[in-house]
């Protein structure tokens, strides 16, 4: 008997257990691709909310700093007023006896004793060293020497006097003194500081506070001498004294006038 050439296909299409394994292989493949697409998509949105959380940063840090500048410009033209009002606020000719004057009264309020002060005269700035290519040009002929003129920087607009300070006081009231610096109404300038402890003589000895101020226990507070060295900035008048225009000298004290021609009696 001849068997048909189609018996085998049929055979295996309708054989159900051949058709589930294949539906099953595309189903697992599917889910592989699904699953290796939504793994990859994840990092993508992943990816770009790092990215958008980067540029939020930014975007903060840039804010912050615009306020930070418009702070700082507003304490820098809080300062430039400041210093505008110092510059203005005291006459050349009164300005030391109001420093020492105010010196007495921060030491006083911050319970210090100050032992001596010694104000110098008051100096000009040492000028600004010239450039080295203008210096060149200067010993080369007259056409260097204009540049050099005309390089040269103006003389700072004021003078300068510097203040050897001694104060006694105790340690809590030492440091006060020397914040309070830091706010004083002229512009001043320690270049240096030098502490020792224990009072001046006739202060009493070493260990006694100032009364009314003692440890636990009745044991008065240390005290200590502190000397420094002060540098003040002595601003310019806009209009110079009659004295002074003379060739009059300056002192710590005040400006001094030349002395007058003597005068002949009967003249």
């Amino acid at each position: 008997m001849s068997k048909s050439p189609n018996a085998g296909v049929v055979g295996a299409a309708g054989n159900p257990k051949k058709i589930t394994q294949a539906f099953v292989g595309i189903a697992a493949l599917t889910f592989a691709a699904g699953g290796g697409l939504a793994f990859w998509l994840n990092g993508q949105i992943s990816s770009g909310q790092g990215v958008a959380a980067g540029k939020e940063k930014e975007v903060g840090s840039s804010e912050q700093i615009a306020m930070r500048l418009g702070a700082t410009q507003a304490a820098y033209d809080r300062t430039r007023s400041r210093i505008a009002d110092l510059e203005s606020s005291v006459s050349e000719k009164s300005y030391v006896p109001t420093l020492l004057q105010q010196l007495q009264s921060l030491a006083a309020t911050t319970h210090l004793t100050v032992m001596s002060v010694h104000p110098s005269a008051i100096a000009a700035p040492p000028p600004p060293p010239a450039p080295a290519k203008a210096a060149e040009g200067g010993s080369s002929g007259t056409g260097g020497g204009t540049d050099v003129a005309a390089k040269k920087k103006p003389a700072p607009p004021y003078d300068t006097m510097n203040v050897d300070l001694s104060v006694v006081g105790t340690y809590a009231d030492t440091v006060t003194f020397l914040y309070d610096l830091t706010r004083f109404p002229k512009i001043l300038s320690v270049e240096g500081a030098q502490f020792s402890p224990g009072g001046a003589p006739g202060q009493g000895a070493p260990g006694q506070g100032r009364p009314g101020q003692s440890k636990p226990g009745g044991q008065s507070a240390p005290q200590v001498t502190t000397q420094l060295k002060l540098i003040a900035f002595v601003f310019h008048d806009d209009a110079p004294s009659a004295p002074n225009a003379g060739g009059g000298v300056k002192t710590a004290e005040a400006v001094v006038p030349p002395p007058a021609a003597p005068t002949v009696a009967g003249a």
